[in-house]
């Protein structure tokens, strides 16, 4: 996505440029707050400029009391007031009408110039100036301005991350088509939406097995063209539903004609419509369907029909990289009629599913069989390395920290995010220069980089770290004001508007589980605004599409926007998903819930049918041969289930919390990474300990772990779990160590409650 940034112009009056210093979220009406913060990104923007307005400027625009530029008698504060305050900053401040200057001189005029006592009295007027928002803002000013702009380079790093728009808001813009985001499920269910009332009723039909009864509600569906691929592929669920039936019951020929019914409207799905997001799922139903007429079609002793069905269906697994989820049976029989007659495609195809299952089964489909697996030949590859220069720029500084040279490591990160003003690890670098300042005992430094930790990102895993160690709760930098939504956006993508309008009409129709498929497929656009892309946050967050909901959290995060940062911003980062699952399986294996459901939140986004690259499955993201050390009656299929994944899943998490005496941050690693990495990166733990002659933090051994992947993941479970519980129990961990501790029955000599406590 181009990041294109522009020199912005903002229009201020003088009494707002301390105003926008100490801006908290605060205000007069959730528009102005909303056009407050945009202001407040586009000074955020690299060479922003500003210009001196001598009346109503860009923040006042969507104020309620602005009266055709003016403040209208009765508010807060009226014309003559209003007027005061701009004159006393424009004498001190030395402004002229209309001056324009850099964002950057003017933070540097506003530290060198303005006095406690100018504070005082030029703002007395004013009613905000009782919360201390202002002053604590211009005393860190003053502090950045005295470190010789070290601290104050910072302010620009995100600036290249918020992408050009007009600083120029116009009022019409924000209070036209606005929602609050707690309302866009009431908006959705409107009476405007269109609706298609049989939906629901087939749905509950399928759920209770009812497959005659729902084909009957899906003839009111046949008809509607725009919907045609949904009326294939539910009638497509409902015969393979009758195939298992009439299969279970060993009605051959029923299971045989519903199977081919149920195949025929699989395939129909991507040929009724252009913009059908069920194709990818119809192909896997198809696939399944055809194996299992492999079985019927053998059953019935018709070989001619079972091989070209099982290679189909083996093909569509096998081109998505899935054929470990082909049924046993299906292979089993594939593999004997190979035997009765083989040729080169056979033994192609017995070769290829030899190599996916485990030797046992493997060895019970034939000796031929099991001696079909080519091996491997070794052989070494060059493997070009590129190194990424700001995490060897950091990692270097934090070997000066490790030596207790906190002066130069301070330095060294700083310079870091001179030289890397993108860098994606800027949060990171931010908070152990608050560390290093801390232990240099510069606490004036420390507190402000803690402050701009938590002010950037509040709900992140360093701003937690920040909190402990600066003693400032971070929900006072979680706004009390609701982001606005925007549901009616002109978009150029005409797919988009497809799946949006049709999402809105399954949700609706009460059917959010089908509403998934369509809101997947909308990805974050450049033309799309950031109160558009708030409403479409809360629309999949109301399917529970949470993996599209982060992802569009993630882009709002990475322009500035601070609107999600809220009480509903949190529900959507953190929702408690599968929570009844999480505590009864957790239970037996002495584990939180809420440990469980962060763990499930970063493997799967609480995806049943996840998929990772490695062909890692469901909630928990577990790998066949895991899944089989687990359980050696588990079927990969089952790993789908919510229920099974969950189970094995919180097994092997009590077996690492167990290998690794109650150490959650080396457990997680092991889960992540495997216990194989987990024990080197322990062992550099350890040497670490005895070279230093002094035990490291948590935080510390965290950074220890070489993989950034690894490293993040175990960062934003321990993130996770902090915020669920901090919800749930109304109270946050007072430490670090009571954090960590809380995961383990073991206390007393643990490796969970031995690194140092995260207090100041």
């Amino acid at each position: 996505m181009s990041r294109a940034v522009q020199a912005q112009s903002v229009k201020l009056r003088p009494h707002h440029f301390l105003c926008v210093l100490g801006f908290q979220g605060k205000g007069y009406s959730p528009a102005f707050v909303k056009n407050f913060w945009r202001v407040i990104e586009c000074l955020g923007i690299a060479h922003a400029r500003v210009e001196v307005a001598t009346g109503a400027d860009d923040i006042c625009t969507p104020c309620p009391n602005n009266d055709v530029g003016t403040c209208r008698p009765g508010g807060e504060l009226d014309e003559p007031r209003i007027r005061a305050l701009d004159a006393a900053y424009e004498r001190t401040l030395e402004l002229r009408p209309r001056e324009a200057m850099t964002w950057t001189d003017a933070r540097h005029r506003i530290a060198a110039k303005v006095t406690d006592g100018d504070f005082e009295r030029n703002c007395a007027p004013c009613s905000w100036k009782k919360l201390g928002y202002c002053k604590s803002a211009l005393q860190r000013l003053r502090s950045e301005h005295a470190s010789s702009g070290l601290i104050a380079a910072v302010f620009f790093v995100s600036a290249f991350l918020v992408p050009a728009f007009s600083c120029a808001v116009r009022a019409e813009e924000i209070r036209n088509g606005l929602i609050p985001v707690e309302k866009v499920e009431e908006a959705v269910l409107s009476e405007k939406t269109p609706k298609i009332p049989a939906l629901a009723r087939v749905l509950s039909a399928l759920a209770k097995r009812s497959y005659p009864q729902a084909l009957k509600e899906l003839k009111a569906i046949e008809a509607n063209a725009e919907y045609r691929d949904y009326f294939h592929f539910l009638a497509g669920q409902a015969e393979a539903g009758r195939m298992k039936k009439a299969s279970a019951a060993k009605q051959w020929s029923a299971a045989i004609a519903a199977g081919e019914r149920a195949a025929v409207h699989f395939k129909e799905v991507p040929s009724t419509s252009a913009f059908t997001p069920l194709d990818k799922k119809a192909e896997w139903l198809l696939a399944e369907t055809e194996l299992a007429l492999g079985d019927l079609y053998l059953k019935t002793g018709n070989r001619k029909r079972a091989r070209p069905a099982y290679e189909n269906g083996f093909q569509r697994f096998s081109e998505r990289g899935l054929l470990a989820l082909a049924s046993k049976s299906a292979v089993v029989n594939y593999a004997a009629l190979c035997e009765k007659k083989p040729d080169d495609f056979c033994t192609s195809w017995e070769i290829k599913l030899a190599s996916v299952l485990p030797k046992p089964e493997r060895a019970k489909l034939s000796a031929r069989a099991a001696g079909l697996v080519i091996p491997i030949s070794e052989r070494t590859f060059s493997i070009p390395y590129r190194v990424d220069l700001d995490l060897q720029a950091f990692q270097e500084a934090f070997t000066k920290y490790q030596a207790g040279k906190f002066d130069e490591a301070y330095v060294a990160w700083n310079e870091l995010l001179k030289k890397f003003p993108r860098t994606s690890i800027k949060l990171r670098t931010k908070f152990w220069m608050g560390r290093a300042a801390q232990k240099a005992t510069k606490d004036a430094h420390a507190e402000t980089l803690y402050r701009e930790v938590i002010r950037d990102l509040p709900f992140s895993y360093y701003a937690m770290l920040a909190s402990w160690f600066s003693n400032i709760d971070v929900l006072r930098m979680i706004d009390a004001e609701l982001p606005l939504a925007l549901r009616d956006v002109p978009l150029p993508n005409p797919a988009d508007l497809v799946r949006l309008r049709r999402s809105e009409t399954l949700i609706a129709s009460g059917a959010r589980e089908l509403a998934r498929y369509e809101l997947r497929e909308i990805r974050p656009r450049e033309s799309m605004p950031n109160e558009f892309l708030v409403y479409l946050a809360a629309l999949n967050h109301l399917v529970e599409n949470h993996i599209v909901t982060f992802s569009i959290l993630t882009e709002l995060s990475a322009r500035g926007y601070n609107g999600f940062v809220s009480s509903f911003g949190e529900k959507m980062i953190f929702p408690a998903t599968f929570f009844a699952l999480a505590e009864g399986l957790g239970k037996p294996q002495k584990l939180d819930p809420y440990f469980v459901l962060s763990i499930m939140k970063q493997e799967s986004a609480f995806s049943p049918d996840a998929i990772s690259s490695s062909n890692a499955l469901g909630l928990m993201q577990i790998i066949p041969p895991t899944a089989r050390d687990l359980d050696s009656k588990v079927e990969i299929s089952e790993l789908f289930e919510p229920h099974k994944n969950i189970a094995l899943g919180t097994k092997y998490v009590r077996q690492l919390l167990n290998r690794y005496k109650g150490d959650v941050i080396t457990a997680l690693a092991a889960y992540n990474a495997g216990p194989g990495n987990a024990d080197r990166w322990n062992d550099d733990r350890l040497k670490t300990d005895v070279a230093a002659k002094n035990p490291l933090t948590a935080e510390e051994y965290i950074e220890l772990i070489s993989f950034r992947e690894t490293h993040d993941y175990v960062q934003n479970i321990l993130r996770s779990y902090y915020w669920y519980t901090r919800r749930a129990r109304g109270e946050a961990f007072p430490s670090f160590q009571a954090l960590l501790s809380s995961f383990s029955t073991e206390r007393p000599g643990s490796a969970a409650s031995r690194p140092e406590s995260a207090k100041r």
